[in-house]
């Protein structure tokens, strides 16, 4: 993923509160379990560990995450 996706996903769900969902982005094939595990270690490290929750959605095309904290 490049920097400018992960940046326009960092300050959008800043803003979420818990409870906030989002399939997200759509139509990225290759989304695998290292690749929901990097981005799982990326939201812990910049926007707090245990705050969302991110898996896999859509058929291995997208990530889903969630604000839990």
């Amino acid at each position: 993923m490049s920097d400018a996706l992960l940046l326009e996903m960092e300050k959008e769900i800043r803003e979420w509160k818990v409870g906030t969902s989002k399939t997200w982005p759509y139509n990225l094939p290759g989304v695998d379990a290292e690749l929901v595990d990097l981005m799982q270690e990326f939201l812990d490290r910049t926007l707090g560990k245990g705050k969302f929750k991110v898996s896999m959605a859509d058929f291995a095309l997208s990530l889903k995450i969630e604000r839990i904290s």
